[in-house]
């Protein structure tokens, strides 16, 4: 019997307004072809980038199997996912195969006994899908009504326990801590004595007779059996002599020593069920399931963590057999970053695939021998293509400037017709042919692992230009160095510091040169704000001159990490002593702060939101500050122009204005309202929350930042045919209120469930964006996530979102972030870099600071290059924003990330520490093109 799932012909990917033509057609291709693939091999990884739509080609695999199987197909996704995951689950069956929903049952485990009691589950009503997070199978096995049978199980067989068991119907509540069983027991201690004099099959019966329901719900008929079978048939198996002694140590009566006695009992009852009824239960356990997705596969990368031992299935001394050893046919992974990891890595992840269950009838095609071997070879051939890839990599860094006809600042275009000229060229320098030759064998190097990776690895990345509706469009466009300032800016160049701002930065590079091993992080900080040098000065400074900053939200910095001299010291006091801080507004002075504010500010005023990038924690709240400063100073110097008043007096005049929208008889209000009635005509399923969504629009548009930008304000007075033409008054890209806000009503409409929609109506309706003018209505202001800054200066228009902000305020400020409304501006960590979604209304993100590893680059800017994004909507290409500053530690930091980055594609996953003294060289070399970057990479793609 073969492993013979096809993809199910009814399951239609594409769905207008949520999935373009073209990447549902590569979606669909791709999971015809996984199925294809587990036919005769025991797994495959999906890695296409960010934002393409992983989940829904997974979900149409596992659905596909699920509708032809009658066991659960387990999705294990990191714990932070899983709540998107389920919400994308019930997107799918909803869109994409709506005549089986509500047929397809899924749930989620949290704990390794939740899953075990969902497997048990009678046929009629057991999920298809099983959701369990990475750490389902390791956590938590404290369940209680196991250490109640465990208990049982102890005193089996016993003879004269009567005086035990009798103890026990009077403690064994607490012991378990389930006196809420005693609560709800009619029948008082009786039911102790029910459950312990019978067998554990039985209990949800006898509970139930109790008037019990052991999951807490409301659904007695949906709750499962206590114990999964699974580990009461391992009970008679395990010697529960420490159980039973630690019971009988416990008072009869509650003495002195009874609390005491009853922590000792529950530690023993932990420590059992953990080190010999788990692993027990492991051994024997043998379950048979069709298929596990596992999202975030890079988490394996490292076969000794207790995520990758799961799959072990051969008990040896080493290692011992993982809870999912054997119980898989079929394995697919998902990771967007297979190719950040280094190629070992990559096969150890490969290694997984042989936890499968090889014995089952539906084994692979290929024997777990031959699907050794073609590790072995695989492993062989990444490394020839790395070693080759290493060789061009320190090759091509030998190449001059001077080599080329054109030296400074050349472009890609010129530096790839020089290229094609020195291939013809018989007369080139030494390290010009070394550089070609290298070139030549690295190509075939790389043909060959391509190869024999392409069965196992399935890969797309995202196309440069859009097809379709816009097609031709660039997807992205980047503006590098001072083009923040001037996007028409054609030369690369850095931004300018003038001579008033420019000592700190001249000690800053002086301090840099005065050692080639010390890591100027002073010189990085710096670079990114004054508060972030203050900070790092302040952490680095000690006596053992070995503390790191902690002022930072960042991963995997690859950047060594080294002490800095005395001499550097000196330099660093000095750098403070020149830095502007006891000027109030000494943030806005900075030139790369200020860059990015006022890009900020422009885009803002044209309407569109923006999504900032930045390293440091000091620098994150700076950017807040001054940006808010600058938003607050443009509202009241636009209103004071349009109303004819002095900057003193607007916001009084804009409370008064705001205050003409309340009452029911407020002709403007209506006005308001009639427009909000006619957009909602078009979604009735938008009926149940009309008032509220109403409402959030009227108190969206009656803020001062909207009235100083969409009204005219004639004589400081607002009527009816003002609030109309505010909805139709185009911004950028001649997008209207009226298109904004009926894009968004149709996304709740079409794109949300109920239960999605709620939670975006919840959030919008906790954001009180007049609270900071003394505009007041009926909605109360959540807690604001930010301490330490004063009320008065916070307005809802820019938010910032880092480590110390708690994931709940986080979560809130995402689903704010992706309507038409508050905030507008966003300014972020690495805490919002992977996993979130931040596309729906952003197009625009600047990377304020970079990372020294160039793959958390993309991560960022995948979170507004998305499928369904705004620039897909609308035919515009996503702002990518790139600042550094000329001719100081940033712009050598631009440069070797932006080298880094185009080899990241060649040379796979290549794990470097840049070195201090390295770097001059590294900043200066040549830039590699991407054409030819390109042309060596692994194509893995299966839809052309």
């Amino acid at each position: 019997m073969s492993y013979k799932f096809q993809f199910d012909e009814r399951i239609n990917l594409y769905v207008k307004g949520i999935i373009p033509e073209y990447d549902a057609k590569r979606q669909t291709v791709s999971g015809q072809e996984i199925l294809r693939r587990l036919k005769t091999q025991p797994g495959v990884i999906l890695a296409d980038e960010v934002g393409m739509g992983k989940t829904f080609v997974a979900l149409s695999v596992a659905v596909s199997v699920a509708l032809k199987e009658k066991r659960p197909i387990v999705v294990m996704v990191p714990s932070n996912l899983h709540e998107k995951w389920e919400r994308d689950f019930k997107r799918f069956m909803e869109k994409c195969l709506p005549e089986e929903r509500g047929k397809i049952r899924a749930k989620r485990a949290t704990r390794a006994v939740e899953f075990l009691k969902l497997l048990d589950d009678p046929e009629d009503r057991r999920c298809h899908l099983i959701f369990i997070t990475h750490g389902t199978m390791y956590r938590s096995l404290t369940d209680k009504w196991v250490k109640l049978a465990m208990i049982r199980q102890s005193l089996k067989y016993r003879k004269n326990i009567a005086p035990v068991k009798k103890k026990l119907y009077r403690f064994v509540g607490r012991l378990l801590k389930l006196n809420w069983v005693e609560c709800n027991s009619e029948h008082g201690d009786s039911i102790w004595y029910d459950l312990l004099n019978s067998s554990p099959e039985k209990w949800l019966k006898v509970l139930h007779n109790h008037g019990v329901d052991p999951e807490n719900d409301d659904d007695p008929e949906t709750d499962d059996d206590p114990v999964p079978q699974a580990i009461a048939n391992v009970l008679d198996e395990v010697d529960l002599s420490e159980v039973f002694e630690a019971i009988q140590k416990i008072p009869s009566r509650e003495t002195e020593t009874f609390r005491e006695r009853l922590v000792a009992a529950r530690k023993v009852l932990d420590s059992v069920l953990k080190y010999k009824v788990w692993e027990e239960c492991v051994k024997k356990m043998r379950l048979r399931l069709p298929l596990l997705i596992l999202d975030e596969a890079h988490h394996l990368k490292n076969g000794h963590t207790t995520l990758a031992r799961l799959f072990e299935n051969e008990d040896v001394e080493e290692v011992s057999k993982g809870a999912f050893g054997s119980v898989f046919e079929r394995m697919v992974f998902l990771t967007a970053t297979p190719f950040q990891l280094g190629h070992y890595e990559l096969c150890s992840i490969l290694h997984r695939f042989k936890g499968i269950d090889w014995d089952s009838r539906r084994s692979p095609e290929m024997s777990k021998d031959q699907y050794e071997k073609t590790l072995e070879e695989l492993h062989s051939a990444l490394d020839k293509a790395q070693e080759s890839a290493v060789r061009l990599d320190r090759s091509w860094g030998k190449i001059k400037l001077e080599d080329l006809e054109r030296a400074n600042n050349a472009t890609e275009e010129e530096i790839e017709c020089w290229w094609k000229k020195q291939r013809e060229n018989s007369e080139r320098p030494e390290r010009v042919t070394e550089a070609i030759n290298n070139y030549d064998e690295c190509i075939g190097k790389m043909r060959v692992a391509e190869t024999l990776l392409a069965p196992l690895v399935i890969r797309h990345v995202k196309m440069k230009y859009y097809t379709g509706k816009y097609n031709g469009l660039p997807r992205r466009k980047r503006f590098i160095g001072s083009s923040i300032i001037d996007e028409t800016t054609e030369r690369e160049t850095g931004i300018s510091i003038n001579s008033k701002e420019a000592v700190p930065f001249l000690l800053a590079a002086r301090a840099s040169c005065c050692s080639t091993e010390t890591r100027p992080v002073f010189a990085e900080g710096l670079a990114s704000s004054y508060e972030a040098f203050i900070n790092t000065r302040q952490n680095r400074i000690q006596e053992d001159n070995k503390k790191i900053d902690q002022e930072t939200d960042i991963d995997d910095d690859v950047m060594e990490v080294t002490p800095i001299t005395n001499i550097q010291k000196w330099y660093v006091n000095k750098i403070y002593q020149y830095i502007p801080k006891n000027d109030v507004n000494f943030s806005s002075k900075h030139p790369k702060i200020q860059s990015t504010a006022s890009r900020a500010l422009n885009l803002w005023e044209k309407g569109e939101k923006v999504l900032i990038f930045c390293h440091y924690v000091q620098t994150g709240r700076a950017l807040r500050r001054c940006i808010t400063h600058e938003v607050r100073k443009r509202i009241n110097s636009e209103a004071a122009r349009k109303i004819g008043c002095n900057e003193e007096q607007v916001e009084d005049h804009l409370i008064k204005l705001a205050k003409r929208f309340d009452g029911k008889d407020s002709a403007i209000r209506k006005a308001c309202e009639e427009e909000v009635l006619k957009l909602l005509q078009e979604y009735p399923k938008l009926s149940d929350i009309r008032d509220d969504l109403i409402k959030i629009c009227i108190r969206y548009i009656r803020t001062p930042s909207f009235l100083s930008r969409y009204f005219s304000l004639e004589n400081g007075e607002i009527d009816k045919d003002m609030v109309h033409k505010a909805f139709v008054m185009e911004k950028m890209e001649k997008v209207s209120l009226r298109d904004v806000l009926k894009d968004f009503f149709s996304f709740l409409h079409d794109k949300c469930e109920s239960e999605d929609r709620k939670e975006y109506i919840e959030e919008l309706r906790k954001l009180h964006p007049g609270k900071q003018y003394g505009i007041s209505d009926n909605y109360t202001l959540s807690e604001d996530e930010f301490q330490g800054e004063k009320r008065e200066v916070l307005i809802p228009n820019v938010k910032l979102a880092n480590g110390s902000v708690r994931s709940e305020t986080r979560n809130r400020i995402m689903l704010s972030f992706n309507t038409p409304f508050y905030p507008e501006i966003l300014i972020a960590s690495s805490v919002m870099a992977e996993g979130v979604d931040l596309h729906l209304n952003c197009m625009n993100i600047i990377h304020h600071d970079l990372c020294w590893n160039p793959s958390t680059l993309e991560q960022r800017t995948g979170r507004v290059d998305r499928i369904g994004s705004k620039s897909e909507r609308y035919g515009h290409p996503i702002n990518v924003y790139i600042p550094y500053l000329s001719e100081t530690q940033d712009e050598k930091m631009y440069r070797v990330v932006m080298d880094r980055e185009r080899w990241f594609k060649v040379v796979m996953g290549e794990k470097y520490k840049i070195k201090h003294k390295d770097l001059e060289k590294i900043s200066e070399r040549l830039p590699f093109p991407e054409n030819l970057a390109r042309k060596l990479a692994f194509d893995l793609s299966v839809y052309k």
